[in-house]
Order: structure tokens, then C-alpha cells, then sequence
């Protein structure tokens, strides 16, 4: 049908996407046989957005959401203090967590013993790249540690967010140790969620 068209709507790269475009570019997208629904192939972070599936006068939505796991991640106190003891009780330190090409920019959260902190006080910095929409995210956190923590050797852990994907990578450490405890990452793969299904 000549009028039928898909387009996508997003800040980053808007364009239309008309049934020919999808024959062409069928290693990216394509349609369920018997039907108008699009299937994406292959996303990539230039898919992060909203499309739109016209016929004549109906329109559907759907907003679809990208993710792409940090490469690195990194904790530990804002100066360094990486030796066994060094850490003293009733003393502020900072907390300096870093997330490295993540997209879109990861949230942070952080726990001692799976207690989660609270951030009133939390700061973030942002390094976009220049030629790409990937960012690094750097957050400092206050903390002042009680006896307990460093007397029991409790741990903190950071945990990076994208979007309303949690834990998607995560870092902890010994409050008053050099040994970083383990890191858990879901993999570096772009996970894609929709919000709505388009309607055939």
C-alpha cells in the first residue's frame, strides 16, 4: 500500500521509513510476514527512540529503549586509599565510582552490605564523546565509616543503572582492605526493550 509508512522520532536521528527503505535494509528491518509489525535486527543505539507505524489516518507508537553495558567499571575512594588499615573510623572519605562508555549515561546506586546508601550529597560528571552518543559517568559520594565497618571489614558496592534497567554492572570492595571483592557484568550486548507493540 502506497501510504502505508514507518517512522522513527528521536532527538539523535529522525527519519521515515517507508516499505522500499525496509526492503533495502533488510538486515536491519523487516516485517512479520502476514502483517505490518516491524522487527528490528541488529539494533544499535541510533534505534533508541520512539516509531510510529502510519496506514491512511490510524497511527501506533511504540517508545523503544537501548541499552549498551558499560566497558569498564571502576570503584574506589576518590584518592586512592588502596592499603589494608587505611581507612579510619568517624573520618569522611569519598566514594568514587566510574562507569566507562555506557548508553545512554548510567545511574548510579551504592550499598554497604547490601544496604543501600543515601545520595543527598552525590555528585555526578559527565564525559560525553565527541563522535558517538556513548558517556562516561563518574559519581562521588561522602561517606564516613563507623567503627563496625572497619572493625568487621564491610564492603561497599556500586551498582550502574540505564534507564529502568538495573544492575546491569556492578563493583564492590572491602572498606578497609585493598581486595576488590568481585564484579558482576550482564555482558556488553545492546538489550533492547519496547514499550508498546505495534498493532497489526
Amino acid at each position: 500500500m502506497k501510504d502505508d509508512s514507518l517512522s522513527e522520532n528521536s532527538d539523535k536521528n529522525p527519519q521515515l521509513l517507508l516499505l522500499d527503505t525496509i526492503s533495502k535494509e533488510s538486515g536491519h528491518y523487516s516485517l512479520e510476514r502476514n502483517s505490518y509489525n516491524l522487527v528490528v535486527t541488529n539494533a544499535t543505539i541510533d534505534d533508541d527512540g520512539v516509531f510510529e507505524c502510519e496506514a491512511g489516518y490510524d497511527k501506533r507508537t511504540a517508545r523503544v529503549y537501548i541499552y549498551d553495558s558499560p566497558e569498564k567499571m571502576t570503584l574506589d575512594w576518590e584518592h586512592g586509599i588502596n592499603k589494608p588499615g587505611a581507612v579510619e573510623a568517624n573520618a569522611e572519605y569519598k566514594l568514587k565510582c566510574t562507569t566507562v562508555r555506557s548508553y545512554p549515561e548510567a545511574s548510579h546506586r551504592y550499598f554497604k552490605d547490601g544496604v543501600e546508601l543515601n545520595y543527598d550529597n552525590m555528585m555526578y560528571i559527565y564525559e560525553n564523546e565527541t563522535d558517538s552518543n556513548y558517556v562516561n559517568v563518574t559519581s562521588i559520594l561522602p561517606f564516613t565509616p563507623s567503627n563496625r565497618d572497619v572493625n568487621e571489614m564491610r564492603s561497599i558496592r556500586c551498582v550502574a543503572d540505564l534507564y529502568n534497567k538495573k544492575n546491569v554492572s556492578s563493583l564492590a570492595f572491602g572498606i578497609n582492605s585493598a581486595t576488590r571483592i568481585h564484579q558482576v557484568q550482564l555482558g556488553t550486548a545492546l538489550l533492547m526493550l519496547a514499550s508498546a507493540l505495534f498493532a497489526s
